[in-house]
């Protein structure tokens, strides 16, 4: 079962061409930059935008939503749209049938799929999910940051048909596992990208989030 926070049907950011981005909630990691949080729980969650609240209590009524019962607030009843649950559990062929129906929307626009997060390396069905869609012909890719990353894993994702990859890194080894949270999380993160740059054929870069730390 996957359990996926959104899916991004026109990014131009995450690999090459117009791609289609599935971001998977759950990661170890907890930075202070944190673009996705509602990607860190690996559970479903109740979002809540308080800027838009006006006080008029209508979600603490009573619902039969199936989907609002583990929050106990209805989603459905605010005037504002103040409430959302970010994640959805999906088996990996559904959401490899939904991906494939959009792709064929795209035509030949289409560049393939990015999986993002939170961090996709958590998910341990991940080479499953890759290899459903490199067998329909469609490449894809990913977004980490490293933290997961072994040779092993990285052979089992290329024999999955990962094509290409985004590595994350903020800094020198001090400013980054401060801004990550995480003392490992450089090691881990230049680990990665060795590992991406002795194979030949593989496509990947390094993005870094500017701030005065790393400047």
């Amino acid at each position: 079962m996957l359990n996926v926070s959104g899916i991004v049907s026109d990014s131009i950011v995450d690999g090459p061409g117009i791609r289609m981005t599935v971001f998977f909630k759950g990661c170890p990691l907890r930075c202070k930059w944190c673009h996705n949080p509602e990607g860190l729980s690996f559970k479903p969650q109740l979002m809540y935008k308080e800027v838009r609240c006006i006080a008029c209590k209508n979600c603490q009524r009573e619902c039969t939503h199936p989907e609002c019962q583990p929050f106990g607030r209805c989603i459905h009843a605010c005037p504002e749209n103040c409430l959302e649950i970010a994640g959805k559990v999906v088996e990996v062929k559904e959401l490899v049938t939904e991906l494939k129906t959009s792709a064929e929307v795209l035509g030949e626009s289409f560049g393939g799929f990015t999986f993002s997060g939170g961090e996709p390396l958590m998910r341990p069905d991940l080479e499953e999910c890759g290899k459903a869609i490199y067998d329909m012909g469609f490449p894809w890719g990913m977004v980490t940051n490293g933290l997961a990353m072994t040779q092993k894993r990285f052979r089992a994702l290329l024999a999955a048909g990962l094509h290409t990859a985004t590595v994350s890194l903020d800094g020198l080894k001090e400013g980054h596992n401060s801004m990550r949270g995480n003392d490992n999380s450089f090691d881990c993160a230049v680990e990665a990208i060795r590992l991406m740059g002795k194979h030949p054929n593989f496509i990947f870069d390094v993005v870094t989030c500017v701030n005065r730390r790393n400047l």
